[in-house]
C-alpha cells in the first residue's frame, strides 16, 4: 500500500496548512452540501467551537483540513480508539494527534474497551455515545463528520435489506439532530474516488484501516462487491442518482413529519390517542403518530410492534401490548391508552382475553381469539392442509361457556387430554415431547377456559373436550405467534 497512506511518521505530511489551502481551492465552501451552509456560516460568525470526528482515514483527514481552512483553529478533533486492532489502533491515534498538532487544533483521544468480535452496530453506538459525552463535557453542540457520496449508496443498500423506513433510507443526512447536538455532514456531495485522488495528488497522508478490507462486516461486502458491480452495470452516474434520490426522500419525509405533527395534535387527548379520528389518516400517518406517542412515553418499540398495533386498529379489534421493560398499552375500538408499568416475571401469570381480541405477552409473542367463524371455514382450510397446529387451533364455540379465556403458564399437576387421545397426560410430559427448552417452559402459554380446564397447548391438537363434531356450526379460532414467527 502507498506509504503516503500508511506511514504516520513520514515527512511527506509537512506543510499541511499549505496543503489545506490547496485542497480548499479545489473544494471551496460554496461546493459543500447546501443544507449545511447556513448552520456553518452561523457557527463561524458567532465563533462557536465545534467538534470533528476523525478516524485518520481519507474522508476524515479531508474533513479535518477543509474545516481547518474554513473555521481556523476553533474546533476540537476527537479520535475514538476502540482498541480492536491492537498496535494499529495506537498508530492511528498517534497519527491523528500529530496531524492535529501540525494544523494547530485541540485534540482529544477517547479510549474504549471493545473486543474484536463486537458487532458493527454496537461499535457505532459506543463511539457516538463517547463523542456526545465529550461534547457535553466541552460545551460543544455541533459535530462535523466526514461522510461522502458513496456512504449514501452503501447505507441505502445496507438499510434496504433490513426493511428500513423512508427516514432510514435517506441516511446519512446532511443535518441530523441528536437531542441538544447537531451532526453535520457537509461533504455528501463528493465521492470517495475524488476525495482520495485529490489527497494523493497533494501528497496528503491518511491511515487505512485494514478491517475495511475484511469480508466480516456487511458494509464492507456491500462496498467491495455489490456497489462496485452496481456502478459498472448502470448507464449513468450512479452516485449522483442515489444522492438525488436521498434528497427527494428527505423532502418527502419533512412534509410527512409536518402532517404527522398536525394529526398528533388533533388526536391526542389527556395522554390518550383518539383512534376514531386517527383511522381516517393514511397508514403512514398513523404509524408516525403512534411512534411519536410511544417515544414521548419513553417506550422502546420495533417496526414489527407497530405493524401489529396498526393491523389491530384497522380491524377494529381490542387488545393490549406488553413491552419488554414492563410497559403495557391497551386499546379499544375508539382509544389507544396507556397502562402503568407492570412487573414482568419469567413465570407466565394469568392473562384474561376476550373473544375478538389480541394479547401481547411479555416475551413479544402474541395471542388472538376469533369468535363466530363458520365451521366450513375450518373444514376448507383443513382439507387444503393450511392449518398449522403450532400456531392455531379450532374449537367448537357452543362448548365454550365463557366469553373470556385465560392464558397462563403451567402448574405442577396440570394434565391435558389432546384430541383423539383416550386419557389425560401431564403437561410437563407434553412439553418434553414437544422439545420445549427447560428455561421457556414456565413462560409457555396454555389456553384455558377455567383455571384447571386447558383448551389448547400450542404445538398440540386442541383438547378432546372442545373438539369440532357433526353438530358444530360455529367455531372459535385460537392463534399463537411466537417471537420467532
Amino acid at each position: 500500500m502507498n506509504a503516503i497512506m500508511e506511514d504516520s511518521k513520514s515527512r511527506k505530511h509537512d506543510h499541511l496548512l499549505d496543503k489545506a489551502e490547496n485542497l480548499y481551492s479545489l473544494f471551496p465552501f460554496h461546493s459543500w452540501h447546501s443544507r449545511t451552509e447556513q448552520i456553518l456560516t452561523e457557527v463561524k460568525s458567532q465563533n462557536h467551537k465545534i467538534a470533528i470526528s476523525c478516524s485518520g482515514g481519507a474522508d476524515s483527514i479531508f474533513t479535518l483540513l477543509l474545516v481547518r481552512k474554513f473555521l481556523g483553529t476553533n474546533f476540537l478533533c476527537i479520535h475514538v480508539n476502540h482498541g480492536t486492532r491492537e498496535k494499529n489502533s495506537i498508530v492511528d491515534a498517534n497519527f491523528v494527534q500529530e496531524v492535529s498538532s501540525q494544523i494547530g487544533c485541540d485534540f482529544k483521544l477517547i479510549n474504549l474497551k471493545c473486543s474484536s468480535s463486537t458487532q458493527e452496530g454496537k461499535l457505532r453506538e459506543k463511539r457516538l455515545k463517547s463523542i456526545k459525552d465529550e461534547m457535553m463535557h466541552s460545551g460543544i453542540t455541533h459535530l462535523i463528520q466526514g461522510h461522502q457520496k458513496d456512504d449514501i449508496a452503501e447505507s441505502f443498500l445496507w438499510r434496504l435489506s433490513r426493511g428500513a423506513s423512508p427516514l432510514g433510507l435517506c441516511s446519512p443526512q446532511p443535518v441530523t439532530i441528536h437531542g441538544r447536538f447537531k451532526f453535520l455532514r457537509p461533504f455528501l456531495s463528493f465521492s470517495r474516488k475524488e476525495i482520495r485522488e485529490n489527497l494523493k495528488n497533494l501528497q496528503i497522508p491518511w491511515r487505512e484501516d485494514e478491517t475495511n478490507q475484511s469480508d466480516k462486516f456487511l458494509r464492507n461486502r456491500i462496498r467491495k462487491k455489490v456497489l462496485t458491480s452496481w456502478k459498472s452495470e448502470v448507464d449513468r452516474d450512479l452516485l449522483t442518482g442515489v444522492e438525488r434520490s436521498r434528497d427527494l426522500i428527505e423532502e418527502q419525509n419533512e412534509a410527512v413529519e409536518i402532517w404527522i405533527s398536525q394529526t398528533f395534535d388533533k388526536v391526542i387527548s389527556k395522554g390518550n390517542l383518539k383512534l376514531e379520528s386517527l383511522r381516517d389518516s393514511p397508514r403512514a400517518i398513523q404509524r408516525g403518530v403512534i411512534s411519536k406517542w410511544l417515544l414521548l412515553s419513553n417506550v422502546q418499540f420495533s417496526e414489527r410492534n407497530l405493524d401489529i398495533i396498526l393491523d389491530s386498529i384497522r380491524d377494529f379489534t381490542t387488545g393490549s401490548f406488553t413491552f419488554k421493560k414492563g410497559i403495557q398499552i391497551k386499546w379499544t375500538e375508539s382509544r389507544l391508552m396507556h397502562c402503568t408499568h407492570i412487573h414482568v416475571e419469567s413465570q407466565l401469570k394469568d392473562w384474561k382475553i376476550g373473544t375478538g381480541s389480541i394479547l401481547f405477552l411479555p416475551d413479544g409473542s402474541r395471542i388472538k381469539i376469533e369468535k363466530g367463524r363458520d365451521v366450513t371455514d375450518f373444514r376448507n382450510l383443513l382439507s387444503l392442509g393450511e392449518i398449522d397446529k403450532n400456531k392455531e387451533a379450532w374449537i367448537c364455540e357452543k362448548k365454550i361457556t365463557s366469553d373470556t379465556f385465560i392464558i397462563r403458564g403451567r402448574s405442577t399437576n396440570d394434565k391435558y387430554r389432546k384430541l383423539g387421545s383416550k386419557g389425560s397426560k401431564k403437561v410437563s410430559d407434553h412439553m418434553i415431547d414437544q422439545k420445549i427448552p427447560v428455561d421457556k417452559r414456565n413462560s409457555y402459554p396454555l389456553f384455558a377456559m377455567k383455571k384447571s380446564e386447558i383448551i389448547w397447548i400450542p404445538g398440540l391438537p386442541p383438547s378432546e373436550n372442545f373438539k369440532i363434531d357433526g353438530k358444530t356450526n360455529r367455531v372459535i379460532r385460537l392463534t399463537y405467534l411466537s417471537t420467532a414467527t
